[in-house]
């Protein structure tokens, strides 16, 4: 193969690394949770998603209000994820949480509706002591929000609820431990009065799908857009426990997506996510958000989780198969005489 060959195949290679890069991302909202040791209230809570909404340290707590959430506790992989919150709920009286645009009422999530499609997804580590519907991730009371209840056997149940009415939702059979660190997403479909009048909705743990069903429409369709972290949109909905990596979708993520979010963008469950990541997105999911959390994860060690992940790896191509795509790329422009014009040698090229 002469130079130019080898010069043009490079460069098909980096159009195909590029390629996802001008598509937008369908992730909303992340929030690592990775601020500092002790934010206080009002500490700023940084979102790392494409359109930023960063979110505030708050309180409802009556008496004595606390400092604000805990930070800095072990996260479920500290060299992938670094830190994470500690939310509690005072006995008697109101717990603490990460205000979006709760206070402010601004209408920021418009997809956050009883019709719209979404994915959630987080890292939990519940503590013994909930109130009955504890919401992690937290909506207006005509959206959805990402709960856990108690079982009556010591562990948690997953469920998805509208936050005013009990006619739409979705409870899991599968559970979360307490004080065990577990991934968990939820994905709802959107509402057609016509074509889809019950949106199905999945969960996953640990980035296994373990149950599905279906929501009715519910909530009175209100016009503000909001979303909290660590509560819900009613009283006594205030989470306790440890909260990491909480991820919101504007549509419903497939379960490879899933898989590899759970696993911190290891796509081929190798323990490190780098270019061969990269391959197996390409060949078994190729979803923007998946390609957005690989991106951020490019680069950085994978630690055992203390919860217990699947071990099931995605496929990727063969090396063969690589090399037989960018011969098969040459040969289409070897007979369409595709004239290939390099950059200027001053012009920046980069695969992020």
């Amino acid at each position: 193969m002469t130079a130019n060959r080898i010069t043009i195949a490079s460069l098909i290679a980096g159009v195909v690394f590029a390629t996802a890069t001008t598509s937008p991302a369908v992730q909303v909202a992340y929030f690592p949770l990775d601020e500092n040791n002790s934010p206080s209230l009002g500490t700023p809570v940084a979102d790392l998603s494409a359109n930023p909404h960063n979110g505030t340290v708050a309180s409802d707590a009556l008496n004595n209000p606390p400092a604000g959430a805990t930070e800095g506790i072990p996260s479920a992989n500290s060299a992938l994820f670094g830190t994470a919150y500690s939310f509690f709920y005072p006995p008697g009286d109101r717990g603490n949480y990460v205000d979006v645009n709760y206070s402010t009422g601004a209408n920021i999530f418009t997809f956050l509706t009883r019709d719209g499609a979404l994915s959630y997804s987080a890292w939990i580590k519940p503590d013994t002591s909930q109130q009955t519907l504890a919401t992690f991730i937290g909506t207006p009371g005509s959206a959805f929000d990402f709960r856990i209840e108690p079982t009556g056997t010591g562990d948690f149940h997953l469920r998805l609820q509208s936050g005013n009415s009990a006619t739409g939702l979705a409870t899991t059979i599968g559970t979360a431990t307490p004080n065990v660190w577990t991934h968990v997403a939820v994905t709802k479909e959107a509402y057609n009065a016509t074509t889809n009048p019950t949106p199905a909705v999945k969960f996953y743990v640990n980035g296994v799908l373990t149950d599905s069903g279906t929501v009715g429409r519910a909530g009175s369709g209100s016009t503000t857009k909001y979303l909290i972290i660590g509560a819900g949109c009613c009283a006594d909905e205030y989470y306790s426990g440890g909260l990491d990596e909480v991820r919101v979708f504007n549509e419903v993520l497939t379960a490879t997506t899933i898989a590899a979010v759970a696993r911190g963008g290891d796509y081929n469950n190798d323990l490190k996510v780098d270019a061969a990541d990269y391959v197996a997105w390409r060949t078994s999911d190729g979803s923007n958000a998946g390609y957005d959390l690989w991106r951020g994860a490019f680069g950085k060690p994978i630690a055992a989780a203390s919860g217990s992940l699947s071990t099931a790896s995605v496929p990727e191509p063969s090396s063969l198969a690589l090399v037989g795509l960018l011969v098969s790329l040459l040969i289409a422009m070897r007979r369409s005489r595709v004239h290939v014009v390099l950059p200027p040698q001053d012009a920046a090229f980069s695969l992020f």
